[in-house]
C-alpha cells in the first residue's frame, strides 16, 4: 500500500538522520551473485546551499519498510552532484534523494505534509499523492554497473 501524502516527507526518504553505512536491508537483500558500481547524478541542484542526500533501496520491501541498502550525502554544488556507490550487489533497486537547502538532514514540508525542498527519484517518477510505487522508480543494477541522472524538482 502506498504511503499517504502526509507521511510523504519520511516515506520519501527516511533521512532525518542521516548515518552513513549500510543498514540491516543490505544484509537481507545481498542475494545475487556479484557486484557493480553504480554512478548516480543528481541534477537541478539551484544553488551550493546545504548538502545533497541519496537514498539506495534493494527491493520493494527494503523501500517500503523504509530501509535503505545505502545512504550517501555531500556539499551541494549547482547544477549538478554525483555519487558514486561501489560495489554494490546486483539486483533491483531504486533512489530517493533531495536537496536539504538548509542542512537540516530532513526533507521539510509544510503544514499540509507536501516537501518545500526539491527532491526526485530514480527515472524521474513521480507519484501523485505521494510517493511514487517502487515499480515506478526500479532499474535494474547488471555487472556492466549502472549511470543514472536524477532531478530533483
Amino acid at each position: 500500500m502506498k504511503p499517504s501524502i502526509l507521511l510523504l516527507p519520511a516515506a520519501l526518504l527516511g533521512l532525518a538522520s542521516l548515518a552513513l553505512g549500510d543498514s540491516p536491508a543490505a544484509d537481507r537483500a545481498a542475494t545475487a551473485t556479484g557486484s557493480a558500481d553504480l554512478r548516480v547524478r543528481i541534477i537541478g541542484i539551484r544553488d551550493d546551499s546545504g548538502t545533497v542526500r541519496v537514498a539506495l533501496y534493494r527491493g520493494a520491501q527494503a523501500y517500503e519498510a523504509n530501509e535503505p541498502s545505502a545512504r550517501q550525502s555531500q556539499k551541494a554544488t549547482a547544477p549538478a552532484v554525483e555519487f558514486i556507490f561501489v560495489d554494490i550487489p546486483l539486483g533491483r533497486y531504486s533512489i530517493s534523494s533531495f536537496h536539504d537547502s538548509n542542512g537540516n538532514e530532513k526533507l521539510d514540508s509544510n503544514f499540509v505534509g507536501l516537501p518545500t525542498e526539491p527532491y526526485g527519484f530514480s527515472r524521474n517518477a513521480r507519484g501523485r499523492f505521494g510517493p511514487p510505487s517502487f515499480d515506478d522508480m526500479a532499474f535494474e543494477l547488471a555487472e556492466e554497473g549502472a549511470d543514472l541522472e536524477i532531478e530533483v524538482r
